[in-house]
Formats: structure tokens, C-alpha cells, sequence
């Protein structure tokens, strides 16, 4: 079990910020796994879907201005749900 929840983390490769991460067989032929009680399902077909949040395993932008960014958004989104449930009640 312990094997399996480590190929999970090798099949989202693209997701890690490491450009020297180089894939192995595994991590390029295996597009899912599931858990189920007693027993796993490894669906095997090329792996080719890329990053939405990373290129060649970077970051599109970074420092201090996309942490403020982030911020803001994540402080916006609590604001939104805040006004939600006033307008609710």
C-alpha cells in the first residue's frame, strides 16, 4: 500500500516543482489509480497531460508579488462567502 500511494505522487510529475524531476516508466504509462477497500485499480494509458499551474516543471510567476496576489484573492473569496451568508439570513 505504501508502494501505491508513492506512485500517485510519480504519475502527477508535472505538478512538481523540480525541473531536474525526470519521469520513469511508471510515472509516463499510468494516468490513474483508485482505492478501493481491499483492493486497487491502476489504469494504464500514456501520460501526456501537462501542468496547468507549472512549465517544465516551474513556476510562471513568483516572488513576493504573487504571495500578495494569492493573498488578496484568498481574502476576496472570504469576503464573498461573508456577504453571502448576511444576504442569506
Amino acid at each position: 500500500m505504501r508502494d501505491l500511494k508513492k506512485l500517485v505522487d510519480k504519475i502527477n510529475y508535472q505538478e512538481i516543482e523540480n525541473s531536474f524531476y525526470k519521469p520513469d516508466e511508471f510515472a509516463e504509462n499510468i494516468t490513474e489509480i483508485s482505492f478501493f477497500h481491499k483492493k486497487t485499480v491502476i489504469k494504464k494509458e500514456k501520460n501526456c497531460e501537462k501542468s496547468s499551474i507549472l512549465i517544465n516543471n516551474r513556476r510562471l510567476v513568483g516572488g513576493s508579488s504573487y504571495i500578495k496576489l494569492r493573498l488578496f484573492i484568498k481574502n476576496l473569496k472570504y469576503l464573498f462567502f461573508y456577504l453571502k451568508a448576511k444576504i442569506n439570513y
